[in-house]
């Protein structure tokens, strides 16, 4: 019996694998309209089936609203360093690499460094990044490239270089 379920755990396949092979599926069917990216970047700007992003900045920090659209799918990407997160409006599904969670508005969280989720929306909601921004910039780039890894393998390389 012990053998059987190692075999199956074996078989399984790790969320970093199944996350990627979700973005890499998503990003190759890019409509603009129902599905919409930026070539594996955070995506600033959805369509109005999707989402939008609005962005303020405050001395050190950087806050990131993002408005998605009922029934729409948002995969992130992954987080480099430890920030907090709000949903200030409805109600969504989070499945990350710990399982799946069902959040109502208002709710608070700490999101950790490594973290990357898949969000879906059962109704409209407005959901909020609170990040650092050391060097009190408004250049987006800037700030996603500090914020954000693009695949794991690149976040792999941030974790070892820092240490």
């Amino acid at each position: 019996m012990t053998e059987i379920i190692k075999s199956n755990q074996q078989l399984e396949i790790p969320w970093k694998e199944k996350v990627a092979n979700l973005s890499k599926s998503l990003l190759s069917r890019v409509d603009g309209n129902k599905i919409v990216g930026n070539n594996g970047r955070a995506v600033r700007q959805g369509s109005k089936e999707t989402m939008t992003t609005e962005h303020e900045f405050l001395p050190g920090i950087y806050i990131r609203r993002m408005i998605m659209q009922e029934d729409s799918i948002v995969v992130s990407l992954i987080h480099k360093r430890k920030h907090g997160w709000f949903l200030l409006k409805g109600s969504i599904t989070v499945v990350d690499a710990e399982g799946e969670n069902y959040f109502e508005a208002p709710h608070y969280q700490t999101s950790s460094a490594g973290t990357q989720r898949v969000i879906f929306a059962h109704e409209k909601i407005v959901f909020q990044n609170i990040f650092k921004n050391p060097n009190d910039t408004e250049d987006l780039d800037t700030l996603e490239d500090y914020h954000y890894a693009y695949t794991h393998e690149e976040f792999e390389k941030y974790i070892n270089k820092k240490k």
